[in-house]
């Protein structure tokens, strides 16, 4: 018997819009929604770290962290492999087609990734990974050492049905949810976090307000609801939060940004010598030498070339612009207004990207939501917005409540 009351079950929907609950594209989580403690709106931080906010309670500023991947030389998994990354680089360099590079990054990440904090190559330039490091699932991250974090509060975490950016992800949603069931009854484990990706690729590829994502909507909607029904019939007692963790904004306008980048590099020696890391909706630089006057003088070429998608942002004002103020993410920084994204990016060279997330969380498309249910649930809505980390508070709620008198052990 676990020494424990509750089994605690994360459902992180990936790209959930909190609007995407209605009587006819989500039936049965609205009727859900109805019987639970229903949070409408939930506001994540600006930047790409949302797993962080929820598991420790901390927002992008309190934490350092705002995109996944960060320039950190001395912290880099790749820094001591430099030689193999030339290799690599040339190689890539002679085959140019694009299916020679997805062999070429495929053989690359089955030789590192089972080296500690290693990361998918994705379109990064491979002479760049020995700069770079994880940030939220790095080597010190948050999620697994803080004790603040619920993996540190729960008496056991089930890690195979989730998600981080050093390890492959293990199946489909589908079968992420049948590992839960499988094994909801293991007492090694009292907290299940489990990753939904559909709804971020669909919305990705298709659009937040495409027919495809409507259908995708009344396909995960099922998928949950037979879920929760599975699992209240393994563990009457389980709670279980549903979290949509941000929301997912209709793509109006694309940049070029490497282009023009590659350009300036060409055209202005004294601008020549800077790194640069191109994430779908922020771009970030970083100067070898007058940093200021560097950052300073790209911002004005930058601003004056882009000043209708967005805006740059130098160090010093970072913090007013809710970057946490830490070189790691640049000397300066360019930021695109909702709708915007750069492309290519070192994430995706598709061009045909119609949605994405990542900007800064004043609008209703940014919005996620949270459901919690339990056989003690007490019917309640919040409209909000209400940050993101406020979803801490519930799962650590649960995981120490002893209302349910299965055990008063711990």
């Amino acid at each position: 018997m676990k020494n424990y009351n509750k089994n605690v079950i994360l459902i992180l929907l990936d790209a959930f819009r909190g609007d995407y609950i209605n009587k006819n594209d989500t039936p049965n989580i609205f009727k859900l929604s109805k019987k639970s403690e229903y949070i409408s709106s939930l506001r994540p931080s600006f930047g790409f770290c949302e797993r962080t906010e929820i598991l420790t309670g901390k927002s992008s500023k309190e934490t350092g962290y705002f995109t996944a991947i960060a320039y950190d030389p001395i912290n880099s998994p790749y820094k001591d492999y430099k030689n193999s990354l030339i290799f690599f680089s040339a190689l890539e360099s002679i085959f140019r087609l694009q299916i020679f590079k997805k062999i070429i990054r495929r053989i690359f990440w089955e030789i590192f990734k089972n080296r500690e904090a290693t990361f998918y190559p994705f379109n990064i330039p491979f002479n760049d990974l020995s700069n770079l490091s994880l940030t939220e699932d790095g080597v010190n991250n948050l999620i697994e050492n803080s004790d603040d974090s619920v993996y540190k509060k729960a008496q056991g975490v089930f890690k195979d049905a989730t998600t981080d950016m050093s390890s492959p992800l293990k199946g489909d949603d589908k079968y992420r949810l049948n590992l839960v069931l499988d094994n909801l009854k293991n007492t090694n484990f009292q907290f299940y976090p489990i990753y939904v990706s559909r709804m971020d690729s669909i919305g990705h590829q298709y659009g937040p307000n495409s027919d495809m994502t409507r259908s995708s909507l009344k396909y995960v909607d099922k998928l949950i609801f037979d879920f929760i029904n599975a699992a209240q019939e393994v563990d009457e007692d389980c709670v279980l939060v549903l979290c949509g963790d941000h929301g997912m904004t209709d793509v109006a306008n694309k940049i070029n940004l490497e282009k023009s980048l590659l350009k300036m590099k060409k055209d202005n020696n004294s601008l020549a010598n800077f790194n640069y890391f191109l994430d779908s909706t922020i771009a970030r630089f970083w100067f070898n030498e007058n940093q200021e006057q560097n950052a300073k003088t790209l911002s004005k070429i930058i601003d004056n070339q882009f000043n209708k998608f967005g805006k740059s942002i130098l160090l010093e004002d970072f913090e007013n612009n809710d970057i946490p103020k830490s070189r790691k993410y640049g000397d300066l920084v360019f930021i695109c207004n909702p709708g915007t994204i750069i492309s290519p990016d070192f994430f995706n060279l598709k061009s045909d990207i119609r949605g994405m997330h990542g900007y800064k969380t004043f609008e209703e498309s940014t919005y996620g939501f949270c459901i919690t249910l339990s056989k003690n649930t007490t019917t309640s809505m919040q409209e909000g917005p209400l940050p993101l980390t406020y979803v801490h508070s519930i799962i650590s709620k649960h995981l120490y409540d002893v209302s349910d008198p299965i055990s008063n052990e711990r």
